[in-house]
């Protein structure tokens, strides 16, 4: 059962610390990796991916963040099959994923 989740429809402008703050709430933090903007690389790419050592930290993080307004705008919290290299520009195929 994964312990990553996908956190998606962030602001281009949100700040790595400000996510990564309100994850940790609930617990240390295997990995924290924001997307990329391949085009834009002074702009992020409006998701993250998070990974906790436990599942119950993901789950309460998970309940916490999801619809949860941050900087105007609605975050989407989804549970995901992890991080990988060539991922930080998306899930899709179109990005080799």
């Amino acid at each position: 059962m994964s312990r990553t989740l996908y956190i998606g429809d962030l602001s281009f402008y949100t700040r790595e610390e400000v996510l990564e703050s309100l994850c940790e709430k609930f617990g240390p933090l295997l990995l924290f990796k924001m997307g990329a903007n391949r085009y834009l690389p002074e702009k992020k790419g409006g998701f993250a991916f998070v990974e906790f050592f436990t599942r119950v930290q993901a789950a309460e993080c998970k309940a916490y963040l999801d619809g949860k307004k941050l900087e105007g705008k609605t975050l989407k919290v989804d549970w995901d099959a992890g991080f990988r290299q060539g991922r930080q520009f998306g899930r899709g195929k179109e990005t080799g994923c």
